[in-house]
C-alpha cells in the first residue's frame, strides 16, 4: 500500500495538510506545463474528495487552498456570463450506465435523447464574441471569473475571428493536437527551454505565459457549448452542427467522432470506440474520458445545476494504464542548455500498446523524495502519448542503498544549479553533452543533414568515430557502414548528405556551432552583421554590442565561446566548410524595390522543395521581412498545403495572401 493510499483510508489533521500540500503541487505542475504531474487524474480526484469530505468535517481545521476552483489555477478577475461549472466525475462504465438511468427518470418525457462525445484534454476557456467578432478568450479560472489570455494567443483552429454569432459566449478546450505538439517543442527546444512533459500541461503553460510571437505554437479549440442562441432548432446537437457550420471545430469533429443518441445497451459501445481512439500509440487530439449530456434543453432545465457541477452531464474518467517493472538503473543526460534530465531504465514492459524500456524519474527533486533506486520494483504509467513515467516502487531488494544524484555537471564538471526542481550546469560557456549538441547540429534548423538524427550521432560517438562538430567531414562510407542499421547504400547517402551540408549559409554554420545565448534568429543576425566567420571571429565585446539585441552580458558570453570554438571553426575551415554570408560583398536588395521589399512575410504550410527555415530564408534574400505570426502588419500570407489558422485569420484580416508557387517564381526571376 502506498503513502497516498493510507491518508485516502485514514485522514487526520496532519495527514489533511500533507494531502493539500501533494495536490496543490500536482496542480502547480499542471499550471506550469512543464513537469508531468506527479498523481493520475484518479488519484488526485480521489484525494480531492478526502480533504473535501475532511474539511465539512473539522471546519476549524480547514486551511486556506485554491484546490477547490474548478478551473486550472489562476482565477484571473474577467467575468463570464454564466458560470462554467466542472462535470461530475465518475470512474467506471457501471457507475456512468447508473447516471445514465437516473438522469433519464428525472428529465421524464424529454430525457430520451443522451448524447456522448470525447473527453479532451486540454484547458477550458471561453470565447466572447461582440457583434460577430471575437474580442475575448478567458479560461474557466473558479467559474465565476478567469484569466483574460486573449493576447498570449497564437493561431488557434476551430476559432474563427469572425462568424455569425452575433454576441455570444462559445465554450470549449483548446488543445494540441500530435502535430502542433511536435511543432511546440521544437519552439522550446530552438528557444533554449525544456520541452513540455505533454500535450495538457503544454497547453496550459502555453496560455499562461506571456512569450515572443515566434515562441506562440498553434492550437486547436473544440467548442461543447454557447451561452446564447446558436440554432433555430433547440438541442444541443443541432447547436453543434450550427457551430461547425460557422467555422467552429464542435468537440465530436475532434477525433472525427459522431455525436449520437443512446439507445438502450449503446453506452458501452460508445465508450468503448472512444477508449479505443484513447489508447492509440498517438492519438489526434488527446482525450482522457467521456463526457455523457442531455441533448434536449427541457431534460437540462428539469435536471437543473448544482452549485459546482450541472446534473444533466457527467464525465466518465478513464484509468491510465498502469503495469509493474524492474527498475534496472537510473541514467543522466545533460541537454544543450546545461539541463540535466533523469530516466530510468527498466525492464522492457507493455504498458498501453506500446513496448516500454525507458520511463520519465522527471527532475532530481522528485527522485530525491519519492526515493526510487535500481533495483527496486515499480511502477510505470502511461496515458496517450504522455511520455511514461515511473510512479513509485512497491518492492526493494534487502541490499538496496539509495542512488545519489551527481552534483557536478556531467559534461564539463561545473557545479550544478539545484535552487529549482530542474538542475542545471552553472557554466555559462557549458554546450551540454556532446550526443545532444552535435544531434542539433545535424538537426533541421542548423546543417539539415538527413539521416544524422540523435540515435545515429550516439552511435557515432559510441563506436569512437565522431567526437565534434569537426569530425563529421573524416568520416568515410566504411566508417559508417560499421555502424548497426546501416550499409554500404545508407552509408554512402549519408556521407553525400555531410557533403551537401558543408554549402550551407553561414548562419547555419553558426547555429550548429551551439554558441549559448544564441538561437536560430540570432545565429543568422550575427552571419549577416559581420558576413565573414573571419570577422565575427575578430569581433571584440564592443562590436557584438553593435548587433540588433546584444547586450554586454550576451556579448560577453559569444565572445568566450567564439574564442573557445577556435580551434574547431579553423578546422572546419580547412575542410572546406562556408564561412561567408552570400549576400556578403554583394549590393544588398533594395527594400524599396526588390521583390518583397519593405513586405512582412508569413510563410504558413508547405513549400515545394524547401524546409520551413529555407523558405524564411528565401523570404530575406528577396527583401522581405518574416514573422511567425499573422497580424495587422502583415503584408503577405504564403499559405501552402497545411497552413492550418493562419490562412482564415488572413482572410479576416484582408492580408495578402499568395501560393508558394507565386514566392518560387519571384526567387526565379
Amino acid at each position: 500500500m502506498s503513502d497516498r493510499d493510507a491518508k485516502i483510508i485514514s485522514m487526520d489533521s496532519t495527514s489533511y495538510q500533507s494531502a493539500v500540500a501533494d495536490l496543490s503541487e500536482a496542480s502547480e505542475a499542471y499550471r506550469t506545463g512543464i513537469t508531468v504531474s506527479p498523481m493520475s487524474d484518479a488519484e488526485y480526484d480521489a484525494l480531492l474528495a478526502e480533504i473535501t469530505d475532511y474539511e465539512q468535517s473539522n471546519p476549524s481545521d480547514a486551511i486556506d487552498h485554491a484546490l477547490h476552483t474548478v478551473g486550472e489555477g489562476t482565477s484571473g478577475d474577467t467575468p463570464h456570463a454564466a458560470p462554467m461549472l466542472s462535470l461530475e466525475k465518475v470512474h467506471s462504465t457501471g457507475a456512468a450506465s447508473a447516471w445514465v438511468s437516473k438522469a433519464k427518470a428525472a428529465a421524464g418525457r424529454f430525457g430520451d435523447r443522451v448524447v456522448v462525445e470525447p473527453k479532451l484534454d486540454g484547458i477550458a476557456v471561453a470565447a466572447t464574441y461582440e457583434d460577430g467578432r471575437l474580442v475575448r478568450v478567458v479560461t474557466r479560472g473558479n467559474g465565476i471569473a478567469g484569466e483574460d489570455v486573449t493576447d498570449r494567443l497564437g493561431d488557434v483552429l476551430g476559432l474563427p475571428l469572425t462568424c455569425d454569432i452575433g454576441d455570444n459566449e462559445v465554450r470549449g478546450e483548446i488543445v494540441f493536437n500530435s502535430d502542433q505538439f511536435a511543432v511546440a517543442n521544437r519552439l522550446r527546444v530552438a528557444a533554449g527551454k525544456e520541452m513540455f512533459a505533454n500535450r495538457r500541461n503544454g497547453v496550459a503553460g502555453t496560455v499562461r505565459k506571456d512569450a515572443p510571437g515566434a515562441e506562440r505554437p498553434e492550437m486547436s479549440f473544440y467548442a461543447y457549448g454557447a451561452t446564447g442562441k446558436v440554432s433555430d432548432t433547440p438541442g444541443y446537437t443541432n447547436d453543434m452542427r450550427s457551430l461547425d457550420a460557422l467555422g467552429f471545430n464542435p468537440v465530436y469533429t475532434a477525433p472525427e467522432f459522431q455525436t449520437t443518441n443512446l439507445t438502450p445497451g449503446g453506452l458501452d459501445g460508445e465508450l468503448a470506440h472512444i477508449e479505443q481512439m484513447r489508447t492509440m500509440p498517438v492519438p489526434f487530439v488527446e482525450m482522457d474520458g467521456a463526457v455523457i449530456k442531455m441533448d434536449d434543453e427541457r431534460a437540462r432545465e428539469a435536471l437543473g445545476e448544482g452549485n459546482r457541477h450541472p446534473r444533466w452531464a457527467v464525465a466518465l474518467k478513464f484509468a491510465a494504464e498502469e503495469v509493474t517493472t524492474t527498475l534496472l538503473d537510473i541514467e543522466v543526460s545533460v541537454g544543450r542548455t546545461g539541463l540535466h534530465a533523469l530516466r530510468g531504465r527498466v525492464a522492457p514492459v507493455e504498458v498501453a500498446g506500446v513496448t516500454v524500456e525507458y520511463a520519465t524519474l522527471h527532475n532530481p527533486s522528485d527522485l530525491i523524495e519519492r526515493d526510487v533506486r535500481p533495483g527496486d520494483t515499480v511502477i510505470v504509467r502511461r496515458a496517450g502519448d504522455v511520455i511514461p513515467e515511473i510512479v513509485r516502487h512497491t518492492e526493494r531488494p534487502a541490499d538496496s542503498r539509495p542512488w545519489i544524484m551527481p552534483s557536478e555537471c556531467i559534461a564539463c564538471g561545473s557545479e550544478l544549479d539545484q535552487t529549482s526542481k530542474r538542475w542545471k550546469c552553472e557554466n555559462d560557456e557549458c554546450v551540454g553533452g556532446s550526443a545532444a549538441l552535435l544531434a542539433y547540429a545535424c538537426g533541421r534548423d542548423a546543417l539539415d543533414i538527413e539521416g544524422a538524427g540523435q540515435s545515429t550521432v550516439e552511435a557515432l560517438l559510441a563506436h569512437g568515430l565522431l567526437n565534434g562538430i569537426d569530425g563529421l567531414a573524416t568520416l568515410t562510407v566504411s566508417d559508417v557502414a560499421r555502424l548497426p542499421g546501416f550499409g554500404i547504400s545508407s552509408a554512402r547517402s549519408l556521407i553525400d548528405e555531410i557533403a551537401k551540408a558543408k554549402s550551407q549559409p553561414l548562419a547555419r554554420l553558426v547555429i550548429a556551432l551551439g554558441i549559448p545565448m544564441t538561437g536560430r534568429s540570432m545565429s543568422r543576425t550575427l552571419a549577416q552583421h559581420f558576413g565573414t566567420m573571419d570577422a565575427l571571429l575578430a569581433a571584440s565585446t564592443d562590436d557584438l554590442q553593435t548587433v540588433a539585441a546584444v547586450g554586454d552580458r550576451r556579448a560577453e558570453v559569444i565572445h568566450r565561446a567564439l574564442r573557445r570554438l577556435h580551434p574547431t571553426i579553423v578546422t572546419l575551415a580547412e575542410q572546406g566548410w562556408n564561412m561567408t554570408d552570400e549576400s556578403y560583398g554583394q549590393t544588398p536588395l533594395d527594400t524599396s524595390g526588390g521583390p518583397l521589399g519593405g513586405l512582412k512575410v508569413v510563410v504558413s504550410g508547405k513549400v515545394p522543395g524547401l524546409s520551413r527555415a529555407e523558405a524564411q530564408e528565401l523570404v530575406v534574400r528577396l527583401g522581405g521581412e518574416t514573422s511567425g505570426s499573422v497580424s495587422k502588419t502583415t503584408s503577405v500570407l504564403v499559405s501552402g498545403e497545411g497552413a492550418g489558422g493562419k490562412f482564415s485569420k488572413a482572410k479576416a484580416l484582408g492580408v495578402r495572401i499568395e501560393s508558394p508557387e507565386w514566392l518560387l517564381a519571384l526567387a526565379d526571376g
